[in-house]
């Protein structure tokens, strides 16, 4: 679909919605049931186009030549930060990814490390990394401080102040956003809400950004925040429709798609003190089913004893995996101020961090720190 069609098909479906709308609302109840159900009927009807397709030697032939193109050791794209993740995910392959946590866990700063990680462990992996919740100035602000790794997210947004005082720091962030330059010039692109709205946003950001031999990863922070391409009166229902557009997007072009959520909030001292599980994702049970790998991720302490922490350890559940079917726990490191993670190394612990100022590090620095 090109993106003059594209572009046609959402006027149409947009037209269509306010029709609908305006029959569902100036109805009864019982006449908008009819309505839904009379739509679903037609859109279930036989498709006169489809062809049957026997199992046979041509299609056979057609998977193994597929198949033979994998001459890697893994199967999917590598991401050198997180060993632990990359064995059980055997790479990060086609699929719909789901990064859940509470509030404050970090699941933008695992959403960031991932995709710069898969940029920099991968020739031709292009980006596209849409936020529904942060502004592209703040996202990039924290792209400069992950990747740059000499300098923090509030001290490249105080760039003037530190330019007047023509110090140590001010040479730090010139050379973190130099490094970043360099590291993910034409290889990530950055949107937020105001570029891209929906999940057809997205689709179409695709087929713009496509290029032969490139492989594109999606990565969406704040999935429930984007709009969808119909309208409904039932939250659930478009959280639903959300979960299945995006694991549409990975069938339709052979792509990874990651995503982060929240999850249900606490009920109960009990509650806030469990494991969370794929069943905890905030609104709809629909991204537990259409997720092929699921990653909760919740505090090791508690957040009273993280505080003051430089470095916060995080135990990241890989609570669904149908891309290799290992499941297991892996304990990371996350750097707040850097918006840095990766798998905490064996005999590492938070009391060797303290000891250790990570304001100036480089990227380097950083992932051979004990």
């Amino acid at each position: 679909m090109d993106k003059k069609e594209l572009e046609v098909k959402q006027n149409m479906v947009k037209g269509l919605n306010e029709v609908l709308s305006k029959a569902i609302l100036d109805s009864p109840l019982e006449e908008s049931y009819k309505l839904i159900d009379n739509i679903e009927k037609e859109t279930k009807k036989k498709d006169t186009t489809f062809q049957t397709q026997p199992f046979n030697r041509d299609i056979l032939n057609f998977y193994i030549k597929k198949w033979e193109q994998n001459t890697d050791e893994i199967l999917g794209l590598r991401i050198n930060n997180f060993p632990t993740i990359e064995k059980a995910l055997d790479g990060v392959q086609p699929g719909f990814i789901v990064i859940g946590a509470d509030a404050n866990v970090g699941k933008t700063g695992l959403l960031i490390s991932f995709a710069t990680d898969i940029i920099k462990s991968n020739d031709n992996t292009f980006v596209i990394l849409v936020s529904g919740d942060d502004s592209s100035e703040t996202i990039l602000s924290r792209l400069i401080a992950h990747t740059g790794g000499s300098t923090t997210i509030n001290h490249i947004k105080k760039l003037g102040y530190y330019k007047n005082q023509q110090g140590k720091e001010i040479e730090n962030i010139q050379a973190a956003i130099n490094a970043t330059f360099n590291k993910l010039e034409n290889r990530i692109a950055i949107y937020d809400r105001k570029q891209i709205k929906s999940i057809g946003d997205i689709e179409q950001a695709i087929q713009l950004h496509k290029k032969e031999g490139q492989k594109i990863v999606v990565c969406i922070d704040s999935l429930l925040n984007l709009e969808i391409d119909t309208e409904t009166l039932d939250v659930r229902m478009e959280n639903e429709r959300r979960a299945t557009q995006s694991k549409q997007l990975t069938i339709d072009y052979d792509i990874p798609v990651i995503t982060t959520a929240e999850l249900k909030k606490p009920t109960s001292k009990g509650k806030e003190e469990s494991k969370p599980t794929i069943h905890d994702i905030a609104e709809t049970r629909k991204y537990s089913f259409e997720a092929d790998a699921i990653f909760l991720l919740r505090n090791k302490k508690t957040i009273d004893q993280n505080e003051s922490s430089v470095e916060l350890e995080i135990i990241c559940d890989i609570a669904k995996n149908k891309l290799s079917h290992i499941k297991k726990e892996v304990e990371l490191s996350y750097i707040v101020t850097k918006s840095w993670f990766r798998e905490k190394k064996p005999g590492h612990t938070q009391n060797d961090t303290k000891k250790t100022s990570y304001e100036n590090l480089s990227d380097e620095e950083l992932m051979n720190t004990e």
